[in-house]
């Protein structure tokens, strides 16, 4: 398999970390992981890390405070509004049984 034209390491079809070039600075461009590949773009834009960075923190954390955030934000839209929006019933609820929050009511 070819070596990566970024690195001359991977060989997994990585993604060179762009994030660096954007608009809005997603990573931590002091951090060493900044210049390298990924094969998870994702997680690296949503940690701030390479995936096999020593200061990412837990995936599992990071994604429920994603979560969180996104929950906060249905509410305070819905506060403004006649309530959750019938297409987001269903994810407002998973959302917000991963945060172990009970839902108030059910959606008619």
């Amino acid at each position: 398999m070819p070596e990566c034209p970024h690195c001359g390491e991977c060989t997994e079809a990585p993604v060179k970390s762009t994030l660096l070039e954007a608009d809005v600075l997603l990573i931590k461009p002091d951090c060493e992981c900044a210049f390298n590949c990924t094969l998870d773009i994702g997680m690296m834009a949503l940690t701030g890390h390479q995936e096999n960075c020593k200061h990412r923190g837990n995936d599992i954390e990071t994604l429920r405070s994603l979560v969180e955030e996104m929950v906060r934000g249905m509410e305070c839209w819905a506060s403004d509004e006649d309530g959750i929006h019938n297409d987001a019933w269903d994810s407002y609820v998973k959302g917000k049984a991963l945060l172990v929050e009970p839902v108030a009511h059910e959606k008619v």
